[in-house]
């Protein structure tokens, strides 16, 4: 997700997120479904979420 999409995400679904934390890992959306350099990408950076 880019910042872009949480804008739209809060837009549409402002009070549903309201209590809810979203993180924005910066990885283009440039790949196809399961594509294994983006499964990579996810999990790298979602390490970095976890540790937090």
């Amino acid at each position: 997700m880019e910042e872009s999409h949480l804008s739209q995400l809060r837009d549409r679904f402002r009070h549903e997120l309201s209590d809810v934390d979203v993180w924005i890992l910066d990885i283009p959306d440039d790949y196809g479904f399961m594509d294994s350099e983006l499964v990579t990408l996810i999990e790298a950076a979602m390490e970095e979420v976890l540790a937090a």
